[in-house]
């Protein structure tokens, strides 16, 4: 009974309406299933003290449902707004603005999250008041709310142009809202901390099974009040491929790099300034991390981080990738994010073997090399090496090759052109290879000391 239409909310309404009778089709809903959904929605938004306070406060602003006294008024609301799919209701010779069915009603934010106040005119069609809304979509839009995760005063919804992603993320949340929802004596609906961290977390839960690939947004929005907000995260196809094959990979390699990854940066927002993970914590730390911990309530700057690829790839790779040190999953990182082509990634591989093999009878050239803090020392420490093996017949490294790796300003790579980045990557291949046998912290310190901005110069 109903088709997708192109629009996130009201896709996002339709897949938790269809999770929620339990199809996997939107077009196989019967009109058994739309009239159950309706009846749930009628008590839970009139009934279900939860509720009511989450719809009238940030979903629909100062909705019937709950500001309406006279009995027959707010009954009227209902039936025009989550039973007027039926055939015998009436409708309008406006088209939906959504599907293009004939209308039931002009909608405005009391009915539909984002639209204009009753009788404001600013920007709206033909210079009317209102959006054209029917039945159907007037339903879905009603569920909306369940397909969603709160976080703090907004919801946090998920789509993708692939409908069976939407209504997988969907599913998911509904499970999540149905669960609280059905807690004994709820007041008030929980919400969760850190949106972007929660969206990331509601995509892994989704890519470990998906089947392909594909773009996924995220609408955190919020109809409250007088302060109606959305923020919208575009995640690329490019992450979530990167992202299924860290945590589907068939030896399990990466999936372990990345848990280690994704464990060092629970409690440190995006872009903090971080000690050493095994650094000892502050006394307020430590007192802190006595208590439980509820994991909804934490941040992840991995998760946040990947939210503002591709601009921060650099830093993002040196910051929390580099330190857990596996060169496959940095070998990944780099061909799906940073778009290096198997050649260039070859040649540092290529480069880190014959310099481990160098550095294994010369401990202080890894040292100087991998941890100088300019390009002058970088340089000359790379220079005495050239010219140290050139003797031998030997050189550790080419013209060609440092012309190529260190400097090289061709469109392809000028994105990524950083001495710091390759050296790393270099060194990160020394420390496979067996270049030093202790534990030495090598990566956790620089981001520290080098802005984003630099990064990228």
């Amino acid at each position: 009974m109903l088709n997708w239409t192109g629009h996130p909310l009201v896709d996002v309404g339709i897949a938790a309406l269809t999770a929620f009778c339990k199809q996997s089709d939107p077009t196989a809903l019967t009109e058994a299933d739309l009239t159950a959904a309706a009846d749930y929605l009628v008590r839970l938004y009139t009934q279900n003290r939860a509720m009511r306070g989450h719809a009238d406060g940030i979903v629909f602003h100062n909705t019937p449902y709950t500001r309406e006294r006279d009995p027959q008024a707010r009954a009227a609301y209902i039936a025009e707004k989550l039973y007027s799919w039926r055939d015998d209701a009436p409708t309008r010779a406006e088209r939906c603005a959504f599907c293009g069915r004939p209308s039931a009603y002009r909608a405005s934010r009391r009915d539909v999250p984002m639209l204009n106040g009753q009788a404001v005119i600013n920007f709206s069609p033909a210079g009317r008041d209102g959006l054209p809304v029917c039945g159907r979509c007037s339903l879905a839009l009603h569920m909306l709310p369940l397909g969603c995760v709160k976080c703090g005063g907004s919801l946090l919804a998920a789509h993708s142009p692939d409908p069976a992603i939407t209504l997988a993320l969907a599913r998911d949340a509904l499970e999540r809202m149905l669960k609280l929802l059905a807690l004994p004596d709820l007041e008030k609906l929980p919400g969760v901390k850190y949106e972007k961290t929660r969206l990331i977390e509601l995509l892994l839960r989704w890519a470990d099974s998906a089947a392909r690939a594909v773009p996924v947004t995220g609408y955190v929005f919020s109809n409250s009040g007088t302060a109606p907000d959305m923020r919208i995260y575009p995640i690329s196809s490019a992450i979530i491929g990167f992202l299924r094959a860290v945590r589907t990979n068939p030896d399990g390699t990466l999936t372990e790099a990345w848990s280690r990854a994704v464990a060092r940066a629970w409690g440190k927002g995006f872009g903090e300034s971080k000690r050493s993970a095994d650094a000892a914590p502050p006394k307020r730390a430590r007192k802190a991390a006595a208590a439980p911990v509820d994991p909804e309530q934490e941040v992840n700057g991995l998760f946040e981080a990947l939210l503002a690829l591709p601009a921060n790839a650099v830093w993002l790779l040196r910051r929390y990738l580099l330190p857990v040190r596996p060169w496959g999953l940095i070998e990944l990182y780099l061909r799906m994010i940073m778009n290096l082509n198997n050649e260039r990634i070859e040649l540092l591989r290529t480069l880190g073997d014959r310099f481990a093999d160098y550095a294994k009878g010369r401990r202080d050239f890894f040292f100087k090399f991998a941890r100088a803090r300019n390009y002058d020392e970088f340089r000359r420490a790379l220079l005495r090496a050239a010219d140290d093996t050139a003797r031998e017949g030997k050189p550790i490294i080419t013209f060609d090759e440092f012309i190529e790796v260190f400097t090289t300003s061709s469109d392809e790579y000028n994105k990524y052109n950083n001495w710091r980045l390759m050296r790393d990557l270099i060194a990160l291949r020394m420390l496979e290879r067996g270049a030093i046998t202790d534990d030495e912290v090598l990566f956790d310190d620089e981001p520290e000391l080098i802005s984003q901005e630099e990064e990228e110069v």
